[in-house]
């Protein structure tokens, strides 16, 4: 019993390799403090969010016009619409370096090359920039996940991007802990030779 509780204990590191994305780690904003923030008016006073609503992660700048318009849009219409269905989830990149980092990390993954913001996720589907003609895109993406239970959104995408990543780059050292572990192992488990003493 010794001999399997120091495997399992060798084996502890191994977990290292596996990175979860934590959004808690970043400076965001919920709906009511991203339109507080922005300055946007917002008159839906039964207003509450839930873990099982529809994120939209945003990426925007402080006080930058496009942002602002998207956020009057989003505050005037579609959660009106669909208030209890829908939420906001905002990453301020102007004046924040993390946010920024973060936003560029996911361009990457994306393969998009698309300069300023908002930059901005309903599932998986991006959008960048905002006009009143991709109003009616917003609001097909939003639908489209209405009556899905479950679906994946960009950070369940990103978690993926970056585990395979880190996994990949760790490849070698993975492999030569393993080959430590496992010599380690043989050591421990090899049976001893019992020694005999022969007194004359």
């Amino acid at each position: 019993m010794k001999k399997i509780l120091i495997l399992l204990i060798l084996l502890l590191p191994i977990n290292v390799y596996c990175k979860t994305f934590d959004i808690s780690y970043y400076n965001t904003k919920n709906t009511i403090e991203t339109f507080e923030e922005e300055n946007i008016s917002f008159d839906i006073d039964d207003y509450t969010e839930s873990d099982d609503m529809i994120t939209i992660y945003i990426f925007r700048g402080h006080e930058c016009s496009f942002s602002n318009e998207l956020l009057n849009y989003l505050a005037t219409e579609l959660i009106p619409k669909y208030k209890d269905k829908v939420k906001i989830v905002s990453f301020e990149v102007w004046n924040d370096t993390s946010n920024a980092t973060l936003m560029a990390n996911i361009k990457n993954m994306e393969n998009e090359s698309f300069e300023g913001v908002p930059y901005y996720f309903i599932g998986t589907k991006s959008f960048q920039g905002y006009s009143e003609a991709m109003n009616n895109q917003i609001e097909l993406a939003i639908t489209s996940l209405l009556n899905k239970s479950n679906y994946d959104d960009i950070f369940t995408k990103y978690n993926s991007y970056i585990n395979s990543k880190d996994n990949t780059n760790k490849l070698p050292i993975l492999i030569i802990i393993m080959i430590i572990l496992i010599a380690f192992a043989i050591y421990v488990f090899k049976p001893k030779k019992k020694k005999v003493s022969i007194w004359i």
